[in-house]
C-alpha cells in the first residue's frame, strides 16, 4: 500500500513539472532536490520537522477557512484583512466604524477580544493508511467500505486526543481515499485584533480588482495570540499571556526581483485536479453560469441597499465580501478553461491514460453517465439549495434550518446557539432580506423543472412577492425579541414543536424535502448515493497511479498543510496584453484619479505619496512596492499565507489568484496562473508611516535589530 502511494502521476500534459502541486510537508524529503534546482537554500526539516521548530511551527489555520503567520517572539499574528474581515467586522458599529476607519492598537490594553476566533498550530502527521484500510474487501458494497472507513478514521482520533488532552485530532483523506493522515492540532481561543486597515486600504480595488492584476491591496490585518502562563490553550482570561511560538518567521525588507524563487505553507482549502472532463465540461457550460446568475440576483440587493444606509453597509459587509468572491472567481474559471482549452486538453489525458491502463476505460464510462445532462440537473439543484438556504439567499429559512437542524434536542440552547441567533438578527435588515429571498426565488425557479418548485407555486395558487411577502410578515423569525423570548424559556424540541407550522420553517422544509440528494436515484439511475461518485473517484486515481509508475502527484487539497512553490513572474494574459510582476503606490494613485468608488484611498496615504516620505520600505528604485505576482499553486485557504523567499524569510502576505488563471483548481497552467501577495514592506510602510503604530513594526523587525 505504501509502495504504491509513492507511486504519483501528473496529467499528461504536465508531466513532472516543478509549478504544479500543494505538497504535503511530511513528504517533502520527494521534493527537495527539485526544490534546491529551483533555488531554495532550507533543507526539508528546516521546512517541516515534528522533533525540531521548523516553519510549519509559524503557520496556523485561522479562523475556518485562512492561513495565518506568527512574526514575533510574543505571538503577533499576520493574515489577510479579508480573513480578519469578520472578526473586525462584529467588533465594528456606527459609533466605532472599524470597517472604515481602521483600528490600530496602541498598547496591549486596547487590545480587541475577537470572541469566537481560533488559531490551530499543527503539532505532527502520522500516516495511518494502514489502520484505515486494513481488511477492507474490493466486494464491500460502497457504503459498507464508507462506514467502516470513518468508523475507524473517528477511533484513530478518539485515541489521538485520549493520549494527550491538550491537542484536537482529524484524520484526512488524500488521493480519492488512497491514503489517510492523521493529524494533530493545538488550539488557542484567546486571540484579540492589534490592527487593521481602513476599508480603502484592506479592501482596495473593491469588487472592480477582485480575482484581478494588477493589484494594489493592502490586505493585511493583525492579532495577537494569548496563552495561559504554561503557553497553553485557555479560554479568554485577563490572567493571559502573550503566546510564545516554538519558531516565528524572520521578515526581509531587502526586496525581490523577477524569477526570484517564491514558497508557499498554507492551509489549501479544495481543488479538483484529477476531474475527468466530462464534469469539467458541465462546470463550464451548465453549472457555472447558473450559480453565477444566483450570486448576481443577490449582489445586485446587497448593494443597492447597502448604498443607501451605513447600518445596512456594516450589517452586510462581509455577506456581500462572501457572496462576491465566487461569483466572480467563478467567471475567471470559465474564462481560463476556455483560454487554456482544458477540456480538449483533459481528453487526450484520458486517451494516453486509456492507452496505458485498459481499466480506465470503464471508469472514464461510469463518469458519463454520472456526469449526463439529468444528473447535472440535479446537482445544480443541489447547490441552488445551498444557495437558497446554507449560504442565505433566503435567511429566514437559513435560520429556520438552524431550529429544524436541532429539533429533537431535549437540551436547552447553549452559549454558542445563543451567540449565533443574537449574530443573525445583528446582521440581518428584513427589507434587504425580503427583497433578496423574491430575487434568488426568482432565479431558482427560472432555471429549474417545476417538480422542484414549492408546491404553491408550481400549481400557480400564489406568486413568488406573494409567498416571500407572507413568510416576512407572519414568520415569528421576523421578530428577534420574540424569538429570544421563546428560546430563552424552552428546550430545543419544545421551540420546535412550537415553530412547526411557521411559514419560514415549512418552506426551509419544503425545500429541503424537494432537493434532498437522497432522491438522487429519481434523476441519475446509475448512482445509488454519493459514495459511488466517491469509489469512481478512488478507482480513477488507483489507475492513474498505475498507468505513471516514475511520476509525483500531488494530492487535491483538503484544508490540510501544504507546501507550494515557483518564482516571481510576470505573465501574458491576452492577446498583446502583459502584465509585469509588481505593482507600486504609484498604482494606487492613478487608479484613484479615475473616481470610481473601488478606488477611494485615505488623505493621508496621498500626503504621504506626496512627500515621498517611504522611510525604510522602498524598493531600490525609490518606489513603495504594494504586491506581486508569482507561480505558486494556491487556492482559497491559502489566504493569509506566507510567502517566503529561498532563506524562508516572509516576504509577503498571499490573498488572491488572478483572474484568467483562477481554473488552476481544477487545470494548472504555469503560463497564466499566478497568485498574487501583498508586499511585507508595503504593509510595514502602512504599520510605521500610515498608523503611527511603529512599535509593532519594531517587534516584527526585532530580531533583524538583535543580528
Amino acid at each position: 500500500m505504501r509502495g504504491l502511494l509513492l507511486i504519483i502521476f501528473i496529467a499528461a500534459a504536465t508531466l513532472a513539472r516543478a509549478d504544479v502541486g500543494m505538497w504535503i510537508p511530511m513528504f517533502l524529503n520527494r521534493n527537495i532536490d527539485e526544490m534546491h534546482k529551483q533555488g531554495l537554500r532550507l533543507s526539508a526539516e528546516e521546512i517541516y520537522s515534528v522533533n525540531n521548530a521548523s516553519l510549519k511551527d509559524a503557520v496556523v489555520i485561522f479562523g475556518g477557512g485562512c492561513t495565518g503567520e506568527v512574526v514575533s517572539e510574543e505571538g503577533l499574528l499576520l493574515t489577510n484583512y479579508h480573513c480578519g474581515y469578520d472578526a473586525i467586522q462584529k467588533l465594528s458599529s456606527v459609533t466605532h466604524n472599524y470597517l472604515a476607519n481602521g483600528y490600530w492598537a496602541m498598547s496591549r490594553e486596547e487590545e480587541l477580544p475577537c470572541d469566537g476566533l481560533s488559531v490551530s498550530f499543527l503539532e505532527s502527521i502520522e500516516d495511518v493508511t494502514e489502520r484505515v484500510l486494513a481488511d477492507i474487501s474490493s466486494a464491500d458494497s460502497d457504503d459498507k467500505r464508507a462506514e467502516t472507513i470513518k468508523k475507524r478514521c473517528r477511533e484513530i482520533e478518539s485515541a489521538a486526543m485520549a493520549e494527550d488532552k491538550m491537542i484536537s485530532a482529524s484524520v484526512e483523506s488524500f488521493y480519492a481515499g488512497n491514503q489517510y493522515l492523521l493529524y494533530r492540532y493545538k488550539v488557542y481561543s484567546d486571540i484579540r485584533l492589534v490592527g487593521a486597515p481602513p476599508s480603502s486600504i484592506g479592501k482596495f480595488g473593491g469588487d472592480t480588482d477582485n480575482w484581478v492584476w494588477p493589484r494594489h491591496t493592502g490586505d493585511f490585518s493583525i492579532f495577537r495570540i494569548y496563552a495561559d502562563k504554561e503557553n497553553n490553550p485557555a479560554p479568554r482570561s485577563s490572567a493571559n499571556v502573550p503566546y510564545r511560538p516554538k519558531k516565528h518567521l524572520k521578515i526581509s525588507t531587502k526586496g525581490i526581483k523577477e524569477g526570484d524563487f517564491t514558497m508557499v505553507i498554507g492551509y489549501p482549502g479544495s481543488t479538483k485536479l484529477y476531474s475527468p472532463s466530462v464534469f469539467i465540461e458541465q462546470i463550464q457550460n451548465a453549472i457555472y453560469p447558473r450559480l453565477i446568475e444566483m450570486r448576481g440576483a443577490k449582489l445586485d440587493v446587497m448593494n443597492r441597499h447597502q448604498a443607501k444606509s451605513e447600518k445596512v453597509d456594516i450589517q452586510y459587509a462581509y455577506k456581500n465580501s462572501l457572496t462576491s468572491n465566487a461569483w466572480k472567481k467563478w467567471q475567471g474559471e470559465i474564462k481560463g478553461l476556455k483560454k487554456t482549452d482544458a477540456i480538449a486538453q483533459l481528453r487526450q489525458r484520458e486517451m494516453e491514460l486509456c492507452k496505458r491502463n485498459e481499466d480506465a476505460k470503464g471508469i472514464l464510462k461510469e463518469y458519463e453517465s454520472i456526469y449526463d445532462r439529468d444528473c447535472v440537473e440535479w446537482f445544480i439543484i443541489d447547490n441552488y439549495y445551498r444557495e437558497l438556504i446554507r449560504q442565505g439567499g433566503i435567511e429566514l429559512c437559513q435560520l429556520a434550518r438552524k431550529f429544524n437542524f436541532k429539533s429533537d434536542s431535549k437540551e436547552k440552547f447553549s452559549e454558542s446557539d445563543m451567540k449565533d441567533i443574537e449574530q443573525f438578527y445583528r446582521n440581518f435588515d428584513k427589507d434587504l432580506s425580503q427583497e433578496m429571498a423574491i430575487e434568488v426565488l426568482k432565479v431558482y425557479c427560472r432555471n429549474t423543472r417545476k417538480d422542484f418548485w414549492p408546491e404553491k407555486l408550481a400549481k400557480g395558487k400564489t406568486t413568488i412577492e406573494k409567498l416571500i411577502g407572507q413568510i416576512y410578515s407572519k414568520s415569528l423569525l421576523a421578530d428577534e425579541a420574540a424569538v429570544l423570548k421563546l428560546i430563552s424559556k424552552k428546550n430545543i424540541s419544545q421551540v420546535g414543536k412550537a415553530l412547526r407550522n411557521d411559514p419560514a420553517i415549512r418552506l426551509q422544509k419544503e425545500l429541503h424535502r424537494i432537493t434532498l440528494f437522497r432522491n438522487v436515484a429519481t434523476y441519475c439511475p446509475n448512482i445509488d448515493n454519493l459514495e459511488k461518485v466517491h469509489d469512481v473517484d478512488r478507482r480513477y486515481l488507483s489507475a492513474l497511479i498505475a498507468a505513471y509508475p516514475d511520476s509525483l502527484l500531488p494530492s487535491d487539497a483538503n484544508f490540510t498543510m501544504r507546501v507550494a512553490y515557483g518564482h516571481v513572474a510576470g505573465y501574458d494574459a491576452d492577446d498583446a496584453v502583459s502584465y509585469e510582476a509588481f505593482t507600486t503606490l504609484d498604482g494606487i494613485i492613478e487608479k484613484n484619479s479615475t473616481g470610481n468608488p473601488d478606488y477611494e484611498m485615505p488623505e493621508k496615504l496621498k500626503d504621504l505619496y506626496k512627500a515621498k516620505d517611504y522611510g525604510q520600505y522602498a524598493d531600490a528604485d525609490g518606489k513603495i512596492h504594494t504586491a506581486f505576482v508569482a507561480t505558486n499553486h494556491t487556492t482559497g485557504g491559502n489566504s493569509g499565507s506566507p510567502v517566503l523567499n529561498a532563506d524562508g524569510e516572509l516576504i509577503g502576505l498571499n490573498f488572491d489568484r488572478a483572474w484568467n488563471g483562477v481554473m488552476s483548481d481544477m487545470y494548472f497552467n504555469s503560463s497564466i496562473c499566478r497568485n498574487i501577495t501583498v508586499d511585507i514592506r508595503y504593509l510595514l510602510f502602512i504599520v510605521d508611516k500610515f498608523a503611527g503604530a511603529k512599535y509593532l513594526v519594531d517587534e516584527m523587525l526585532q530580531e533583524q535589530k538583535d543580528n
